[in-house]
This record gives structure tokens, sequence and C-alpha cells, in this order.
């Protein structure tokens, strides 16, 4: 009997900056009043690991007369 495994791992790393991205939107009205409204957005860092195990498995039998 004869047994082998294949094993196959796959990483992906996806990595953003450190300092975060921000947008400002000002608004002004007629009457003078002024509004901000800023948006900060940060991405974080993920790793994703992927493994796929393939197992072959074959056997064989003599006889003899």
């Amino acid at each position: 009997v004869t047994l082998s495994t294949t094993t196959a791992s796959e990483t992906t790393t996806s990595t953003t900056p450190s300092t975060p991205s921000t947008a400002t939107l000002s608004t002004t009205t007629a009457s003078g009043t002024t509004t901000s409204t800023t948006i900060s957005t940060r991405l974080s860092t993920s790793t994703t690991t992927t493994s796929v195990t393939i197992t072959f498995s074959s056997s064989s039998t003599s006889s003899t007369a």
C-alpha cells in the first residue's frame, strides 16, 4: 500500500498605511454659518491563509499460482 500526501499553502497579506485617509467638506450658508464635516478612514491589515491537502491512496495485490 502506498500513501502520499501533498499539501499546498498560500498566504496573502494586505497592508495599508498607518496614517488614516481624511477628507473634509465645508459648507457656508448665506448667513455666514460654516459647517465642516470630516471623514476619516483607516484600513486595517489582514492576512488570509488557505491550505489544501490532497491525499492519494493506491493499493496493489499480487498472487502467485
